[in-house]
């Protein structure tokens, strides 16, 4: 399952699987959506998943995005895009010191064609990583 803090998006998913069913409470403030893979995977095996999250909120959230990593993932990507009329004055790509834990490390981004960020990681595992940004 893909898990996330809020229900206010929706999943699109892009390659590599279909979406399993509508987003349900997951549990301790966390919501879920199950992605079925296209192929069933043998341990050990790998395979390529993308998909976009568009959020929908009716207030300001926190400025960040974070995704938290149990397992070990491999070549991961992240790209924040900004509405055109709602640009931050900085971003950073920051690590979190657990779920509920302080930043720990922050690199400032900037800006890719005056809208998003990006960054891709070969790994990661055991770790909250993500971008946070200031208005």
């Amino acid at each position: 399952p893909y898990r996330c803090d809020t229900s206010a998006l929706a999943i699109e998913v892009e390659q590599g699987g279909r979406l399993g069913g509508p987003l349900y409470p997951a549990g301790g403030g966390l919501f879920a959506v199950d992605i079925l893979l296209d192929e069933p995977l043998a341990l050990g095996d790998e395979t390529s998943l993308t998909y976009v999250t568009l959020f929908h909120y009716d207030q300001p959230p926190p400025p960040e995005m974070r995704r938290v990593s149990r397992r070990a993932m491999h070549n991961v990507s992240m790209r924040v895009e900004f509405h055109p009329d709602k640009l931050p004055r900085h971003v950073w790509w920051a690590v979190w010191d657990g779920l509920d834990g302080e930043i720990v490390e922050r690199d400032e981004c900037g800006l890719r064609a005056s809208r998003y960020v990006f960054k891709r990681l070969d790994t990661i595992e055991q770790s909250v990583v993500g971008f946070t940004w200031q208005w």
